[in-house]
């Protein structure tokens, strides 16, 4: 555990005193050490992705500048960078990044039957241009638990549809190329329910898997 506001972290003694004398305070919670995320991101066909919370003023006006945004966990504003820096950091090839922040994510929707996702992710030709132009070396996550907000650096350009919406780090807040990216109405459910016993059967007794004819393992749910 660790000091949101420091970054130090807790003693068994000092978060103890720390709690007593402030109950409410906001701290980190580490599941697992740093390195893992180095890990995570040598991975063959993961993908990258934050569940960080949007920055205050939710409801704020469109062109809001972004040092005027209120704090939100750093993560939401660098989680991209930061998986190419450590990248850098620990010599994982660019496109093995390149791959995780990009193709991966849209193969793997695009698997589920999800048209606009097999129209992304990929630069050729017949493909939806969203492009982000930048230097490896450049490119910099700047956002801190105290700073959440602050945007990353080093992109030369963002392209979504083709449109250029951020040139040298600088936002253009009058274009607004985005598309909705949703399944096209189907005439019936796509997934079905599946009973206790049912999953049991198959993926608990080392039976058969009733699709594909594959023995699943025992003890995993």
């Amino acid at each position: 555990m660790a000091d949101a506001e420091t970054g130090k972290f807790f003693t068994r003694e000092s978060y103890e005193a720390e709690l007593k004398k402030n109950p409410t305070k906001e701290i980190i919670l580490y599941k697992t050490p740093p390195e893992d995320s180095v890990k995570w991101l040598k991975l063959k066909g993961t993908t990258m992705a934050s569940d960080a919370m949007a920055a205050e003023p939710v409801f704020g006006s469109w062109d809001t500048p972004l040092d005027k945004m209120g704090n939100m966990h750093p993560r939401g504003a660098g989680a991209r960078a930061i998986s190419v820096r450590l990248a850098r950091e620990n010599d994982i090839p660019l496109m093995q990044i390149m791959s995780l922040l990009s193709y991966n994510a849209a193969k793997h929707l695009g698997d589920t039957g999800l048209k606009a996702m097999q129209e992304r992710g990929r630069i050729q030709k017949g493909m939806i241009a969203d492009i982000v132009v930048f230097h490896p070396q450049n490119f910099k996550d700047n956002s801190t638990y105290q700073n959440g907000s602050l945007p990353s650096t080093g992109m030369k350009a963002v392209l979504v549809n083709g449109t250029a919406v951020l040139e040298d780090d600088t936002i253009n807040m009058n274009v607004f190329p985005g598309q909705p990216i949703r399944f096209e109405p189907e005439s019936r459910p796509r997934f079905e329910p599946v009973s206790v016993e049912a999953w049991d059967g198959v993926y608990m007794t080392g039976t058969p898997h009733l699709e594909h004819g594959e023995f699943a393992p025992h003890g995993g749910r």
